[in-house]
């Protein structure tokens, strides 16, 4: 069966903690050197409108990730192999 979700990984591979806000719900994960997060965009594939600038990406400071979902999509965040739904539920 193909995924019509879009998985995004970020991986710190620095020394410091990193910071990830994933707005819509602005909620922050702070990762710790070595630890990974997934952002899964559930079901975007299967919109009826353009969603060619699904998402924003950008550092907000050298430790900050910022990230903006310009769409009204389900989105999930997988942390130390735990599931949360954060938006959409």
């Amino acid at each position: 069966m193909v995924s019509t979700d879009l998985i995004l990984k970020f991986e710190n591979t620095t020394e410091e903690p990193l910071l990830i806000i994933i707005d819509p719900p602005c909620t922050d994960y702070k990762l710790e050197p070595g630890q990974s997060l997934k952002l899964k965009i559930v079901d975007y594939k299967s919109c009826e409108d353009d969603v060619s600038n699904i998402i924003d990406v950008r550092y907000s400071t050298q430790n900050a990730i910022n990230i903006d979902i310009n769409y009204s999509f389900r989105l999930v965040v997988v942390i130390n192999n735990e599931e949360e739904v954060i938006w959409g539920f």
